[in-house]
């Protein structure tokens, strides 16, 4: 491939490619760096802040949440909850620019703008992913 070739991809592929990382790929072929690009991202590695703090809210219902807790405590809370989200985003952020799982990346952000969601409440996010994890086990355990 050539270099201007190997630049295509990796725009189209992710978000471009470092002028190192294109000497070094200057000289592969054009199977080995495309399978390269797919090998990198098979690695799910997933992105996480620390909710310890909000482990009860788990299994509580909004009316008891409103029993216990004043509209300024519930405040604060959300606020905390918003700055958590504010991280969340920074860490992606951050990895769309590793180019290890470049692919994996691109095509996130892809998908998240095709599929448009959005929510405010690091709670709610956190417990999605979760679920997610587990009717990934139950299939697992089906399976064998």
């Amino acid at each position: 491939m050539t270099a201007r070739e190997i630049q295509h991809l990796y725009w189209r592929a992710g978000f471009g490619i470092s002028p190192n990382a294109l000497k070094a790929l200057k000289s592969s072929t054009r199977h080995s760096i495309v399978s390269d690009l797919f090998k990198k991202s098979e690695n799910l590695i997933p992105l996480e802040v620390d909710l310890t703090e909000y482990e009860t809210f788990f299994k509580m219902s909004y009316k008891k949440f409103k029993e216990l807790y004043s509209p300024e405590e519930a405040q604060k809370l959300q606020q905390k909850s918003n700055k958590l989200v504010r991280d969340l985003n920074i860490k992606w952020v951050k990895r769309l620019y590793d180019n290890e799982t470049l692919l994996r990346e691109k095509m996130t952000l892809f998908w998240a703008n095709i599929f448009v969601c959005r929510d405010n409440h690091i709670l709610h996010m956190q417990q999605y992913k979760k679920k997610k994890k587990k009717k990934k086990k139950k299939k697992k355990k089906k399976k064998k």
